[in-house]
């Protein structure tokens, strides 16, 4: 028998740099331009995406792209033959949280529209922002332990592996990937996160609030 081969995706979060960057916003863009702000305990747990090679169609990876981090997959397909992901469902309206993707020789589309009358020709720029892919069987795994609080128990448990799969069609036949979700502790927990971004919005929210004021 042969041995199952993975891909993992290792996806922490350091809420401290962007608290910093948004500090440093802060002080070149008027505060108008702002939306409420809204304080941000940390991430009790990292996790990693392990995705099972052996699932993917020939051509295809799904491989970590190292410059973001979130919930995302990035996956490339090679081949002449079309990938889709996160295919519509007939009869359901489309989930904008979980857009539908064409990917075919290197490239990714955009895909609009009900399953009966669906286009995909927005190209996306591969490994930015706006190629990242999230799948709603993968999103639910990872949100097993998306646990956001302070003061994290020492003795806490960390959650178990969840298994995921999703459906992709692959030319004209349904192709099926799967993989595991693994947590770990957050190696740069900030047991204080809440208590300084609630400090921290209270006084942005208040200059803003009086900024915004008539004159």
């Amino acid at each position: 028998m042969s041995k199952t081969k993975y891909i993992s995706i290792k996806i922490f979060h350091c809420n401290f740099f962007y608290i910093s960057l948004f500090a440093v916003l802060a002080c070149l863009i008027p505060t108008q331009a702002f939306a409420v702000c809204t304080p941000s305990p940390d991430y009790w747990f990292e996790f990693t995406v392990n995705i099972d090679q052996q699932s993917l169609p020939p051509g295809v990876t799904m491989d970590r792209n190292t410059r973001y981090h979130g919930t995302q997959l990035y996956p490339m397909n090679s081949t002449n033959v079309p990938l889709i992901i996160n295919p519509p469902n007939p009869g359901k309206e489309p989930d904008f949280r979980f857009p539908t993707v064409k990917l075919v020789s290197g490239q990714e589309f955009e895909c609009t529209g009900p399953a009966q009358s669906m286009t995909c020709d927005k190209s996306v720029v591969l490994n930015t922002p706006d190629a990242m892919l999230t799948v709603p069987e993968v999103y639910n795994a990872i949100m097993t332990g998306w646990i956001l609080k302070d003061d994290r128990p020492k003795d806490v448990e960390i959650p178990k592996p969840q298994a995921f799969q999703f459906n992709t069609l692959y030319g004209d036949k349904v192709v099926p990937i799967t993989g595991t979700v693994t947590f770990a502790l957050h190696t740069r927990y900030n047991p204080k996160l809440g208590v300084i971004t609630d400090a921290y919005c209270q006084s942005q929210n208040a200059q803003s609030s009086g900024d915004q004021k008539p004159k």
